[in-house]
């Protein structure tokens, strides 16, 4: 199986290999038209012609194989019997063919960090090799700018509504019909309570045991009732999955012009990659032994990811993070409370009725005195309470309001005082060609097959998985 994980900066890293490479053929070519797929690798040309074309099959899993490599270092050279001279090697060394040089990697710098960025943002649950949820490191760096951390709450009123009821399920390929698509090999059922996972205590956020609203106008299609439709008014405007992408590609820019940029992180890649050890099995002696190698390859793409961002980033991240005293994190926290003090009341009818979870009606009576001599007085169904809570209902969405035009102001001013439009037009055009080409190896529809309900993605990798459009449907990744 062809692994998926990292697969922003897989793309970025196999690029550049299959870059490297046809620019070193086209070279030696020049000098020795005899080379060939087949004078470079006599038993696997045809991964060779994968290589050169950009592609990933059963016989380059990773891209580029080790004894491929291997083949490449060795054969890609100007032979000394063509002009008298000492063989000419294309590759210095057998990292260079994975990897590159790290002068090359310096100005691909923003591209690196742009795409590790991506595949943290992607990777909520956290694994045994993840020392804390990537996903929420990386929102707490981002939320350093404040149209992101706008968004940023909502995004986390999604995430609770997707962790708090799941229902996992998968069927066995046998059950499946002959004309089915659908994937799996198990059938399971699973409930998660979002404030139960060690990722939301990570968040740090003070979160209720219980949300009244997280229920629906139309269980069939299962659409929430903080959702804005044209049938029924929501709390929540509608917003689209790729507006949200255009903040969080600035936030990226903002953070790495301010925070990233001087720390040199194609210097620290490198130091990684030259520190490294892969730990194999060998035979000496008929006697099976552990051996170290100091050439991590594609094979080992994931330990050499884990181990830099385990090792750099994330003492990186850690301390550049919004903290309580950063205007994005105080107008992060300032909606997001608000946000889930409106949930907490929304359930509410034109009646004023409240919907417990269970589906119950919430009564309360008033008391209305019928005879004023002998006080006499008559129980009236008219659920005080519910009244009372729409009413807070209503008063906080006025706060809601003017919470809203409080950001505004805000992000007017900041914007004109950092001059982050002036950042932003620096990178903006780097990052838009980039764009264009950041799935050119590896396309997440093609190597993602399935993905749990509870397992939270990044945004634009949502998109790239299905058809996703807005935030807050509320379905399987909002695929309708």
């Amino acid at each position: 199986m062809v692994s998926a994980k990292y697969i922003y900066t897989r793309n970025f890293f196999y690029r550049l290999a299959k870059e490297r490479f046809l620019t070193k053929m086209k070279t030696i070519k020049n000098e020795n038209s005899r080379l060939t797929a087949m004078s470079i690798s006599a038993t696997n040309p045809s991964v060779i012609s994968s290589i050169r074309n950009g592609k990933i099959n059963k016989n380059n899993k990773s891209f580029i194989p080790d004894r491929i490599a291997k083949q490449i270092q060795q054969n890609l050279r100007i032979d000394s019997t063509v002009n008298g001279v000492k063989d000419k090697y294309a590759y210095s060394t057998i990292l260079e063919v994975f990897w590159g040089e790290e002068e090359d990697l310096k100005n691909l710098e923003f591209e690196l960090f742009y795409c590790i960025v991506k595949d943290m943002l992607s990777m909520f649950c956290k694994t045994n090799d993840m020392s804390c949820s990537y996903t929420i490191l990386l929102q707490n760096l981002l939320k350093n700018y404040i149209e992101y951390a706008e968004i940023l709450s909502l995004i986390n009123l999604e995430y609770i509504h997707r962790t708090m009821k799941v229902e996992e399920f998968t069927q066995s390929v046998d059950d499946l019909e002959d004309d089915s698509d659908d994937l799996g090999d198990i059938v399971i059922t699973n409930k998660i309570n979002y404030i139960d996972t060690e990722e939301w205590k990570e968040t740090n956020l003070r979160i209720p045991k219980k949300i009244y609203r997280f229920n629906y106008i139309d269980e069939e299609f299962g659409n929430p009732v903080f959702y804005s439709s044209e049938t029924k008014g929501g709390i929540f405007k509608k917003i689209k999955l790729s507006d949200i992408v255009k903040i969080e590609d600035k936030a990226i820019i903002y953070c790495y012009d301010k925070f990233i940029k001087q720390e040199g992180i194609a210097e620290l890649f490198f130091e990684t990659l030259n520190s490294f050890e892969v730990k194999k099995i060998i035979i000496k002696d008929g006697v099976r032994r552990p051996d170290y190698d100091t050439k991590p390859t594609f094979e080992v793409f994931d330990k050499v990811l884990n181990n830099f961002i385990e090792k750099n980033l994330c003492k990186l991240f850690e301390k550049n993070k919004a903290t309580s005293e950063s205007l994005g994190f105080r107008i992060h926290d300032m909606l997001f409370y608000q946000y889930i003090s409106i949930l907490n009341l929304v359930a509410l009818d034109e009646e004023g009725e409240v919907f417990e979870e269970t589906g119950k009606i919430v009564d309360t009576y008033l008391y209305k005195v019928i005879d004023t001599t002998t006080n006499k007085i008559e129980k009236i169904p008219a659920k005080l309470q519910e009244v009372a809570e729409k009413k807070e209902y209503e008063f906080k969405r006025v706060l809601l309001h003017e919470d809203f035009k409080y950001v505004e102001g805000v992000k007017k001013q900041y914007h004109n005082y950092y001059e982050s439009g002036r950042i932003e037009n620096m990178y903006e055009g780097k990052l838009k060609e980039y764009k264009k080409i950041q799935f050119s190896i590896m396309k997440p529809k093609d190597f993602v097959k399935y993905k749990f309900r509870s397992e939270l993605v990044g945004i634009e990798y949502r998109i790239e998985l299905g058809r996703e459009k807005y935030l807050l449907l509320g379905d399987l990744y909002n695929i309708y």
